[in-house]
C-alpha cells in the first residue's frame, strides 16, 4: 500500500509517501491521521499513519514521515515540531517512529544550536534519535540529516545505513520488534548477555510516576551548598541515580536449568534431576501402556532415584 501526501508548500511536485508492505497488515488497518495543529505552516511537511494489528498482533504502530526544506527556518520548524509532539503525547503507550529528511546535521550537534534544540525537543517528549552515521556523503562533506526517532528504544534491534545509489541520500533500515513488550525484550537481551545470571529493570507507568514524585520532592540543597561546579555535578548525579535506582530497582534473576524444579532441593544435583525426570517419564509410559516390561523399567528407575536421593540428602546435612 502507498500512502501519499501532496505538497502544497513548495509549488509544483514534492510531497511525502509511505510504502507499507502487504505482509505487514491489511490495507483496511491503515489509518491516516494528522496531529499537525497548523497544516498550512510552510516550515515543515508531516505525514502520519496508524498501522493497526501489525503482523496480526494487537499492537498499533504510528509512523511519521517528515521533511524540512533547507530553505525554511530551523527555529520555526522546531517550534512546529514541538506542537506536533505535544499532540502525540496521548499516544505515548503506542510504538511511534518518526523518520525523514530533517536537514539538520546532528554530526555538528556540539556547535549547532538548531541540532541541540531538536534533540532537546524530542528527548523531552520521550523520543531517542537512533541514526549514528552520516546519511549524505559528498566529496567534501558528510552530514547526518536523515533521522529516525523512536519512543520505544528497547523494541529496536538495529538501525543500519545502506550504500545504495538511488538518491544522493543513503538509505536507512531500522528493525523493530512487534508482539513483544518492552520489558520482555529487555529481559531477553539481558539473558543473551549473561545466560546464567542476568539483571534488568522494569519500566512501567507506576515506576515512572514514582520517579517523577521523587524528583519533585527532592530539595537539591546538597547540590547547591558550597560546592564548585564539579562537586555540584557529582552530587547531582549521586542524588539522581539514587532516585532512579529506587524507582527502577535492578532485578537479578538466574536462568533455570532445563530439568530444574520450581523450588529445587539443594541436595538434588543436576544429574539426579535428570534421573527423576526419567523416572517420571517411565511411570507415564507404564500408566499409558501397562505391561510387565514397562513396570520393571519403572521400578528399577524408582529404586535407583530413591537410593541416590537418600544418599545425597544425608551427605548434604553431614
Amino acid at each position: 500500500a502507498v500512502v501519499s501526501t501532496q505538497s502544497g508548500h513548495y509549488g509544483r511536485g514534492g510531497g511525502l509517501a509511505i510504502y507499507i508492505n502487504k505482509n505487514l497488515c491489511e490495507y483496511d488497518h491503515i489509518e491516516k491521521f494528522d496531529p499537525n495543529p497548523e497544516p498550512s505552516n510552510v516550515h515543515g511537511e508531516f505525514q502520519f499513519v496508524k498501522i493497526n494489528r501489525c503482523k496480526g498482533y494487537k499492537n498499533t504502530v504510528i509512523l511519521g514521515n517528515v521533511y524540512r526544506s533547507p530553505s525554511r527556518s530551523p527555529d520555526n520548524f522546531n517550534t512546529l515540531f514541538d506542537m506536533i509532539l505535544n499532540k502525540l503525547n496521548r499516544h505515548s503507550k503506542k510504538q511511534v517512529l518518526i523518520v525523514g529528511d530533517f536537514n539538520i546535521d546532528h554530526i555538528q550537534h556540539d556547535n549547532d544550536i538548531h541540532s541541540q534544540h531538536l534533540i532537546d525537543n524530542t528527548t523531552s517528549h520521550g523520543f531517542i534519535q537512533v541514526v549514528s552515521r552520516p546519511t549524505r556523503i559528498t566529496d567534501h562533506s558528510a552530514t547526518l540529516i536523515d533521522h529516525v526517532y523512536t519512543n520505544k528504544i528497547a523494541s529496536l534491534t538495529s538501525c543500519d545505513i545502506l550504500t545504495l545509489d538511488l538518491s544522493d541520500h543513503l538509505a536507512i533500515v531500522t528493525t523493530c520488534l512487534l508482539g513483544i513488550s518492552t520489558d520482555e525484550n529487555l529481559i531477553n537481551n539481558a539473558k543473551k548477555t549473561n545466560p546464567e545470571n542476568f539483571e534488568f529493570r522494569i519500566f512501567k507507568e507506576a515506576n515512572d510516576l514514582r520517579f517523577k514524585q521523587l524528583i519533585e520532592d527532592e530539595h537539591w540543597t546538597d547540590v547547591l551548598d558550597g560546592l564548585d561546579a564539579q562537586g555540584q555535578y557529582n552530587k547531582f548525579i549521586e542524588t539522581y541515580t539514587r532516585h532512579y535506582n529506587t524507582a527502577y530497582p535492578l532485578i537479578t534473576q538466574r536462568t533455570r536449568r532445563k530439568k530444574e524444579r520450581l523450588n529445587p532441593k539443594p541436595w538434588i544435583l543436576p544429574w539426579l534431576e535428570e534421573a527423576c525426570d526419567r523416572k517420571n517419564r517411565l511411570y507415564h509410559d507404564f500408566v499409558k501402556h501397562p505391561s510387565v516390561s514397562n513396570k520393571t523399567k519403572y521400578d528399577k528407575m524408582k529404586k535407583f532415584t530413591e537410593k541416590h536421593i537418600k544418599k545425597s540428602k544425608n551427605s548434604y546435612y553431614k
